[in-house]
């Protein structure tokens, strides 16, 4: 029997490494990477690019904050997508899912060209932008998801997708609080405003993102134990 072992080139081994990062559009996506990007830099000298997709041109704050990053942390820009077809009350949610959705090309291209001159060790994509697994598979980059937010959020994202086959109405409408795993006990109407309307695009396009978490090799959430024991068990 013939036996085959995966391997990788030498030329590749001799390449040095980069680690790419791919936040959704927005602000308060971008910051929140930034700095686990410092951390990766500063105690592990590892170098980052952030490949930004985009649908417009970047605002102040963006390039700003891109301006003041430290050594070892580099960005592009991809090509802006055209979103003129959308609704104009779109919510932010969907809007984030179709840029990544219409970026990908860009994101294919851009990261075969990285390839030529550097190994790709890790492809960290933000919590919304798991549409860019299939990207990273393609091409056989490990690739892992951050979450910005707590582990308790993540545990609700996890659960969700069994949640969504057990509830059959508007979780407002459900009156004794929902029992988690991993998270505190919450009533539905206090659950955030895109998964309130379950005929919504909003909710359906955050359902998407969280049923593809496993795609991950990896999750990194910005917790620890000691603040989250329950949530870690």
């Amino acid at each position: 029997m013939e036996y085959q072992q995966s391997f990788t080139t030498p030329k590749q081994d001799l390449l040095p490494p980069l680690v790419a990062m791919f936040p959704t559009p927005g602000i308060g996506h971008l910051i929140p990477m930034i700095e686990f990007a410092k951390r990766l830099t500063n105690c592990h000298n590892l170098p980052i690019i952030f490949i930004i997709p985009t649908n417009g041109p970047p605002s102040k704050a963006q390039t700003n904050v891109l301006a003041s990053l430290p050594s070892g942390i580099s960005h592009i820009f991809l090509p802006q997508v055209t979103l003129s077809d959308l609704p104009p009350d779109i919510k932010p949610g969907p809007l984030m899912s179709i840029t990544i959705l219409r970026s990908l090309p860009s994101l294919n291209q851009n990261l075969l060209s990285l390839m030529t001159s550097h190994r790709l060790s890790a492809f960290i994509i933000d919590l919304f932008g798991t549409d860019a697994f299939d990207t990273s598979t393609e091409l056989n980059i490990p690739s892992y998801l951050y979450i910005p937010t707590t582990a308790n959020n993540l545990s609700f994202a996890l659960y969700f997708p069994q949640l969504d086959q057990q509830v059959k109405c508007e979780f407002s409408e459900i009156p004794e609080p929902l029992n988690i795993p991993g998270c505190f006990a919450v009533h539905g109407k206090d659950l955030a405003d895109p998964i309130q309307d379950r005929n919504h695009e909003a909710y359906k396009s955050f359902l998407h993102h969280v049923e593809r978490y496993k795609l991950a090799k990896g999750i990194i959430v910005n917790s620890f134990v000691e603040l989250e024991p329950d949530a870690f068990i």
